[in-house]
């Protein structure tokens, strides 16, 4: 799956009205961020397979895109993409 350009995310920024700055962003470099998972988003693998057909439920693929195509495997004996899922390349910033 092909990127999208970064002046098209400039783009979409924009008119979402999400402020856009050229300049590089200042800072120490460190932070104290914890990431932590929503529980409320989280379904285990029975109530996945229960609804994975469930017209109400989308299903998202995110990796990058060599995990997606099956070039990258990391030990994994399946490869390749979710069967119906969206995928959504991870590093593209969204």
């Amino acid at each position: 799956m092909a990127e999208i350009p970064r002046d098209k995310y400039i783009v979409i920024q924009c008119q979402a009205g999400y402020p856009v700055s050229y300049k590089k962003p200042q800072g120490s470099g460190h932070s104290d961020f914890k990431a932590s998972a929503n529980p409320e988003l989280l379904v285990e693998l029975d109530e996945l397979r229960e609804n994975y057909s469930n017209e109400n439920w989308q299903i998202l693929d995110v990796r990058t895109d060599d995990e997606y195509s099956g070039k990258a495997a990391h030990g994994n004996k399946r490869v390749g993409h979710v069967p119906g899922a969206l995928f959504i390349c991870n590093g593209t910033g969204l």
